[in-house]
Formats: C-alpha cells, structure tokens, sequence
C-alpha cells in the first residue's frame, strides 16, 4: 500500500483501498462491519503481519480478493503478475485476478486460453469452473479443485450435448456430432470416472476425513482439463454447435 495507488501515510486509508478492506474485513475474514479499523497506521502494521506471517494460501487469497474487487486500482494486477515472475514464485497470475500453481508456462497458457476461449464461446460456466479451480489449488484444496476442473469440462459437454446432464453421456452424443477420436473420449470418461471413485470430489466422504488427493492430482485435472475445454469448444465451433 502507498500514497500511488490512494493511500496517504498518516490519518486513515483513503479510497479506494479503504473501501476494498473494508470489504475484505467482512466478506474475506467474516469479521463484524463495526469492527473494521480505518486507520492507516493499524492497516500497515495488520497487513505487514498478513504478508510475513500468514500461510501462503491466506496470503494468495487477499491478494486474490484484491484483485476481484470491483474497485481494484488500474494496473495492480499487472505489476502483481510481474512480482510473480521476477520473484519465481510458484504461482501465477491468470484472467487478471485469477492465482494458480505453477507447473510450467506452457500449462498456464493453456489454462488462460481455455478460460478466454469459454468465455468468447459464452460458456461463463466452464470459465467459472476454471478460475475456481485455479482458486481451490492455490488454497491447497485439491478434491474441491479437482471437482472445479472435471465440471469445468462437463459444463461445455454438455452445452454442446443438449439433452444431457453429466460427462459421460454428453461425449458419447458429442462423437456423433464432432470428430473426437475415440482414445480422447475414452480417456475422458476413465478420468471423470476417477473423480466419482475418489471419496470426497464429487460424491460425499464415506470413511475418511478428506479425499485420497494430492496437489499432483490437482495440478495435473487442472491442466487435462482446460486442455480438453479448448479442444471442445474448438471441435464444437468447427461442427457449428457454437455461433
């Protein structure tokens, strides 16, 4: 925070940062609307506190809620992107106010084509799914991860499959409509049949406190699965099932 980006140094926190913490202190931390402290020198000192002392996904979450709050200032999702990179930190900044793991530029990439393509294809849904399992990585809450990444793909499959509600009945419509070869379609379904066997993604825990899933597990749907929303939407636009 500084006096660039409308702040002052001493009194309270100037707009519009007052108005985005405040925010932050009710809807982030749940905290009570009456206890919200607008004095700079309180926010300097709580938020230095955040930043040296928080687990990185506390951390990664405020600057996450930053960036999506309507009022973030022009540019700081530029100059957070570039700290990212320059500081080599695991994580990245997609859709501009979207944070994901790390596994290698290329995966990026792809997750940030697949979320601008959902959304030139007015597939919000896909792209919803998309940036909330980005989210849930970068939170370390990989079976809510997983679940985000495999209903991404099921949110297009099934638009471009009218008549059908979950993945695996979509696809099998869908390799009568487009050219999908039969080892992606194959492939696909074993994968949304992995997330339906694993206890704790898409059905309820039975016998465990949380699901047999790893940030590898994670890491891996997310990038499969943006992957193959880009591949759907291309195939679908090429059949004519997307104007």
């Amino acid at each position: 925070m500084c006096p660039s980006i409308g702040c002052r140094w001493a009194g309270e926190v100037a707009d519009p940062w007052n108005a985005i913490l405040y925010r932050a202190h009710v809807y982030l931390w749940h905290r009570m609307p009456n206890n919200y402290n607008s004095d700079y020198g309180y926010q300097t000192k709580f938020l230095g506190g955040l930043f040296e002392d928080s687990a990185y996904e506390v951390v990664l979450g405020f600057v996450e809620y930053v960036l999506r709050d309507e009022e973030c200032p022009k540019g700081l999702s530029k100059e957070v992107a570039e700290v990212l990179t320059e500081t080599r930190a695991a994580y990245r900044v997609v859709d501009k106010d979207t944070i994901v793991p790390l596994v290698s530029e290329e995966e990026i990439k792809a997750i940030e084509l697949a979320i601008g393509s959902a959304g030139k294809a007015d597939m919000e849904g896909a792209r919803i799914h998309l940036r909330n399992a980005a989210s849930e990585a970068s939170a370390g809450r990989w079976a809510d991860s997983i679940r985000e990444s495999i209903h991404a793909v099921e949110s297009v499959a099934v638009r471009l499959a009218p008549g059908t509600t979950t993945l695996g009945p979509a696809l099998a419509v869908l390799a009568k409509k487009v050219d999908i070869h039969t080892a992606l379609q194959q492939g696909f379904a074993k994968i949304y049949g992995f997330t339906s066997d694993k206890s704790g993604i898409r059905h309820a825990l039975l016998d465990k406190g949380v699901a047999d899933v790893d940030e590898a597990d994670a890491l891996f749907m997310i990038g499969a699965c943006a992957a193959f929303v880009s591949y759907l939407i291309a195939k679908g636009r090429e059949a004519g099932l997307i104007k």
